[in-house]
């Protein structure tokens, strides 16, 4: 029965490139070691996620990796590469272009599921 388990989560994580909008494993792992625009494109989305990750805000990120995020040609990436850059600008608290980045996030959130839209708290206003 373990066996069979192990087996049945090897084959759903690797098999498939997506699962729902999320890249599998298998998927992220060639992403990541591609040299090409998608490998670079994968390394900062990491990048991104541990700056994150490690100051619980958005502040410190690379807004050159949020950019290069929005070339990709996955829609959910560039999503997020427009999501990032958002919020570091609402972070530093620079309210204008917070705004401003954040006429682009709205226009690229069919990207996304309402569901997560909701939970990401983009709709609260921006303030200095």
């Amino acid at each position: 029965m373990a066996a069979a388990c192990s087996l049945s989560h090897f084959l759903a994580t690797t098999i498939p490139s997506k699962s729902g909008m999320f890249f599998t494993d298998r998927a992220r792992f060639q992403r990541l070691m591609n040299k090409g625009q998608t490998g670079e494109i994968e390394a900062a989305l990491l990048s991104i996620i541990a700056q994150y990750v490690q100051d619980n805000s958005s502040k410190n990120i690379s807004l050159e990796k949020a950019r290069l995020l929005q070339t990709d040609n996955d829609a959910v990436i560039r999503f997020w590469g427009y999501y990032y850059r958002y919020f570091y600008f609402r972070d530093n608290l620079l309210a204008a272009e917070a705004n401003l980045a954040k006429e682009k996030l709205v226009a690229v959130k069919r990207s996304i599921p309402a569901s997560l839209w909701k939970s990401l708290n983009i709709e609260a206003p921006v303030t200095a």
